[in-house]
């Protein structure tokens, strides 16, 4: 699925990734050009976290895209990955007001999980 053009669009409030996220990768998602797209207020991740992608999920650029308000996770990390999370760009997002870490921390992930630089990361209020 060419995400190219996809991600050009830019949505007033939220984005419904319900049919989006029903799609199966044969390997990876490139999110590149998708994380380019500024949505108004917040992002609803919960159908396209439950997607499961063949390998891994590349969170480098979409870390890059700044949301509205907040960013909820709570569906997010409930998204098994096939080996592991690279959180090191993804930590360096800052969000409006805080981060949920509650569900996403109790995700287990395929090998481990580098908190190293994702605590590094300061948030708006509180983490």
């Amino acid at each position: 699925m060419d995400l190219e053009i996809f991600a050009s669009c830019s949505y007033g409030t939220e984005m419904d990734l319900e049919i989006f996220a029903s799609c199966s990768y044969v390997t990876e998602l490139d999110l590149v050009f998708f994380a380019s797209c500024s949505y108004g207020t917040e992002m609803d991740l919960e159908i396209f976290a439950s997607c499961s992608y063949g390998t891994e999920m590349d969170l480098e650029i979409f870390a890059s895209c700044s949301y509205g308000t907040e960013m909820d996770l709570e569906i997010f990390a409930s998204c098994s990955y096939g080996t592991e999370m690279d959180l090191e760009i993804f930590a360096s997002c800052s969000y409006g007001t805080e981060m949920d870490l509650e569900i996403f921390a109790s995700c287990s992930y395929g090998t481990e999980m580098d908190l190293e630089i994702f605590a590094s990361c300061s948030y708006g209020n509180e983490m």
